[in-house]
């Protein structure tokens, strides 16, 4: 059974910044935890590291800034949407559907 077509999204996220001293896989568990197991593909994850915050948010001056390239359906992204919103540890994210967003494969059941 054919779901839907599936397509390339890009995941910008503004994380609290820690000081742990192995941060990139603290963010790989944070992926792990808001990315749902079933109907969504990561392709690639680049962490840009921390930088200053233009504004306070939560009274947070730095964080640490993630983007991912996703493969989902729209269904699986809304649902993404509602567990980044939820956890505590992200301050900012968005959800951007890349132009030519088609993958050109389809999500068989």
């Amino acid at each position: 059974m054919i779901k839907g077509i599936m397509r390339l999204y890009e995941l910008m996220l503004v994380v609290r910044s820690g000081n742990d001293a192995d941060e990139v896989k603290t963010y790989e568990q944070l992926l792990k935890k808001i990315i749902p197991a079933d109907g969504v593909t990561v392709r690639d994850v680049n962490i840009l590291g921390k930088k200053p915050l233009a504004y306070p948010i939560k009274k947070t001056t730095e964080a640490v800034y993630v983007v991912c390239t996703l493969e989902a359906e729209t269904l699986h992204v809304a649902a993404l949407e509602k567990l980044t919103r939820v956890n505590d540890e992200i301050l900012r994210y968005i959800v951007i559907k890349k132009e030519g967003g088609n993958s050109n494969t389809k999500h068989k059941n």
